[in-house]
């Protein structure tokens, strides 16, 4: 399993849903695919900040090695994004104007804030001079988006900086000339019009990268430059997960939360007195007592099960 197969995996038929049979699609597009559906259903009906980032650190460690990106994918990728771009632009509008901050990570505000930052900070990749050649299905994906896109960078209020959006938006109008001059009416059209015009794409994306690095002045915090590097020169850079002692004090409760409070909420009506889920031992066995038979050791460690769900959920 090399740590490139999620690019050089093709599977040749997938049954997304009944009326989407993905075709010749990669590993890769269907991670994505599976983690945007995963981030809406989260911001719709879970709203789970620990899924969410979670979710969310896995599109940035793939983000810098997403190249031929299926049409589908690349067509999510660019709604979703435009979708919680415009949701972030209300929410910041009904708190008077005022962005997510650092109290607010766990409230829709705050979820949507890190959402946006992390889809956008994809497509930049995307879109990143080595790349774009090889996604030019996302191009015209955020071609299509571009209205939705403007009118949600240009709302009243919104939270989106131009160094946010300024590359993104730069190939957008690039690309809408190039289709606009071939007369390309279709999407088979329109992909062709930017094919042989790549080296052009590749122009603007150059360009961009060269003047947003330009504008970053001595005041400009660590964060900001960091990123900017790592997205012209296309570093790698990995979040891990580091994992405790004993995940268990936190994995079981929240996996009971999630299928109880959750899941299955609206299916099955659970009788939560009733749920019975580990064992808590009263008393732990002295392995050092030779005569002591198994009998009394399992007497005296049998332990009881939890009679409240509210125990551990």
């Amino acid at each position: 399993f090399g740590p490139d197969s999620f690019r050089r995996v093709t599977i040749p038929l997938i049954p997304w849903y009944k009326e989407r049979q993905l075709k010749n699609i990669s590993l890769g597009s269907i991670i994505v695919l599976s983690l945007l559906r995963a981030i809406t259903f989260n911001l719709n009906r879970l709203q789970d900040y620990f899924l969410l980032n979670n979710c969310c650190a896995v599109l940035l460690n793939l983000s810098p090695h997403v190249v031929n990106m299926h049409s589908y994918a690349a067509m999510r990728l660019a709604s979703v994004t435009v979708s919680c771009m415009r949701r972030y632009s209300s929410l910041v509008a009904k708190n008077g104007g005022r962005p997510a901050g650092e109290n607010d990570v766990y409230t829709n505000l705050g979820m949507y804030s890190e959402v946006c930052r992390t889809l956008l900070q994809m497509v930049k990749f995307g879109l990143r001079p080595k790349v774009i050649s090889k996604n030019l299905h996302l191009v015209y994906s955020i071609v299509y988006s571009s209205r939705e896109f403007n009118d949600a960078v240009n709302s009243k209020m919104s939270p989106f900086e131009a160094s946010d959006v300024q590359p993104i938006r730069d190939v957008i109008t690039e690309a809408e000339e190039i289709i606009r001059n071939e007369s390309a009416r279709t999407a088979d059209k329109a992909m062709e019009a930017l094919q042989k015009s790549t080296d052009k794409l590749k122009n603007v994306a150059s360009m961009s990268l060269s003047g947003k690095n330009k504008k970053v002045s001595s005041n400009t915090s660590v964060g900001s430059i960091s990123s900017d590097v790592s997205l012209n020169n296309a570093e790698d850079f990995t979040f891990t997960y580091e994992e405790e002692a004993d995940p268990e004090i936190f994995f079981v409760p929240y996996v009971w939360e999630v299928i109880v409070c959750a899941m299955t909420s609206t299916t099955l009506e659970w009788d939560k007195p009733k749920i019975r889920v580990f064992p808590l031992l009263e008393e732990i066995p002295d392995d050092t007592n030779e005569t002591e038979t198994e009998h009394d050791m399992a007497n005296k460690s049998s332990g009881t099960y939890s009679q409240d769900i509210s125990d551990i959920v």
